[in-house]
């Protein structure tokens, strides 16, 4: 069964493969056959579009307008929607606008600026129910409000304005809360003696206690330096005033000006006569 089924299929494969070898090979059958297919093809749009035109009253409707328009020429907008109007039913809600126009009025109001404006006399009339309709905006009168309260404001203003000094304080105040405690006492007492408050008084020590403490940091920074010395560290040398003599006289045993090589060097500042003897310079040994 299964063999006879695939001959079946293979048979019937090679007559639609040689069928359609004959129709490509056949070319100006091929062609002709095109061109039918694309005429038959327009007919059938052509047909559509009548067909839609039949079955759509609106198109219908749009065309005898287009019609109407090139006819009557180009009249007033709203002599020609009342020509519309009264031809054609409304239905649903262009209904209910028509309805309120004609409670309202606008229909008339229209009519009679139209003809003003076509240079037609016209009298002015309105319908029983009509009724006129004023619009404010409510934002223009807040803003007039809020105005006024502003110049009452201004005039009696009983608000204190801010203080830069309050400003500042309150700022420095939210900068120590983020210190430490330590740092936190200390910045505190520094602002309040800024403020007014008197400073803290000192530690009272007696005076031999006072003594030992001066000299136990001398040797805890003499211990220190010779530490960084080894280490390597480069360490300051403190500078030591010199102290004059009080017994010193000036120019009375001194020498005025310097020798050398058996000449004397005098210079201007050593003929003053407030100057002082000059010094020799000793010479650096490397």
């Amino acid at each position: 069964m299964g063999s006879k089924m695939v001959e079946n299929l293979q048979e019937e494969l090679l007559k639609r493969l040689d069928a359609y070898g004959e129709s490509v090979m056949d070319s100006k059958d091929y062609d002709e056959r095109i061109k039918r297919a694309k005429i038959a093809k327009k007919r059938k749009v052509v047909q559509d579009d009548e067909d839609n035109v039949i079955g759509n009253p609106n198109v219908k409707k749009k065309r005898r307008k287009k019609k109407r328009v090139t006819e009557t020429g180009n009249l007033p907008n709203g002599i020609h929607e009342e020509e519309e109007g009264a031809q054609f039913k409304l239905s649903g809600k262009e209904k209910r606008k028509q309805e309120l126009k004609d409670e309202l009025g606008l229909n008339v109001m229209e009519k009679s600026e139209i003809e003003n404006n076509n240079g037609v006399d016209s009298t002015n009339t309105t319908s029983k129910n009509s009724k006129v309709v004023v619009y404010e905006r409510p934002k223009s009168k807040k803003r007039e409000e809020n105005k006024m309260d502003f110049i009452d404001n201004v005039g009696d203003s009983s608000t204190p304005l801010i203080d830069l000094k309050s400003a500042r304080l309150d700022v420095q105040k939210f900068g120590i809360k983020g210190f430490s405690d330590e740092k936190k006492d200390a910045a505190m007492e520094s602002l309040l003696v800024k403020l007014g408050a008197k400073p803290k008084k000192n530690k009272a020590y007696n005076y031999k206690e006072y003594q030992a403490m001066v000299q136990r940091q001398k040797v805890e920074e003499r211990e220190k330096r010779e530490l960084d010395r080894k280490l390597g560290y480069k360490v300051k040398r403190k500078v030591v005033a010199q102290k004059k003599d009080r017994n010193d006289v000036g120019r009375v045993d001194g020498q005025v000006g310097k020798y050398k090589h058996g000449v004397q060097f005098v210079t201007r500042k050593d003929l003053q006569p407030g100057g002082k003897p000059s010094k020799k310079k000793r010479k650096k040994k490397f």
